[in-house]
C-alpha cells in the first residue's frame, strides 16, 4: 500500500483517513492464538494475549473501524501536543491512531470527567 498524496512519509503518522485492507481481502490471518472475549458492544478483544497489542498486529489500523471524527482547531492542535507528550513519556513514536484510541478508552473509564467537560460546554445548563 503506497502513501497518500501529501503524506509526510511517517508510517506512525496515521490519522485514520486511509482504510487498510481487511483480512478477507488479503487472505492473511492474525497469528493471535489467545483466548478472546466479547465485550458489551460485541467487539472481540483478547482476554489473555500472548503479546501486547502493538506487537500482535501487522498494521496500525488492523482490527479497527474507521470512524468520522470532527474536531475544532484547538482540539486538533491539542491532539498533536498530547501525542508529543505521550511519546516523550514512553520514549518512542506512537501512531496517532493509538493515541486517539487510548484517549477514548481513558474517557470511557472516566465518564465523570467527560460529563464535567460537557457541563462546561453548556450541557445540563439550567
Amino acid at each position: 500500500m503506497g502513501l497518500k498524496s501529501g503524506s509526510s512519509g511517517d508510517p506512525y503518522d496515521s490519522d485514520d483517513e486511509e482504510v487498510e485492507e481487511s483480512v478477507e481481502e488479503t487472505g492473511v490471518e492474525s497469528t493471535e492464538t489467545a483466548e478472546t472475549s466479547v465485550d458489551d458492544s460485541g467487539t472481540t478483544e483478547p482476554s489473555t494475549p500472548r503479546l501486547p497489542y502493538i506487537h500482535r498486529r501487522s498494521k496500525v489500523n488492523e482490527g479497527r473501524d474507521q470512524v468520522p471524527f470532527f474536531l475544532r482547531g484547538f482540539v486538533r492542535d491539542g491532539e498533536d501536543d498530547l501525542r508529543d507528550a505521550v511519546e516523550g513519556r514512553l520514549g518512542e513514536s506512537v501512531p496517532k491512531s493509538d493515541v486517539r484510541e487510548a484517549a477514548m478508552l481513558v474517557a470511557q473509564e472516566n465518564e465523570d470527567l467527560v460529563a464535567a467537560k460537557l457541563r462546561e460546554w453548556g450541557y445540563d445548563y439550567e
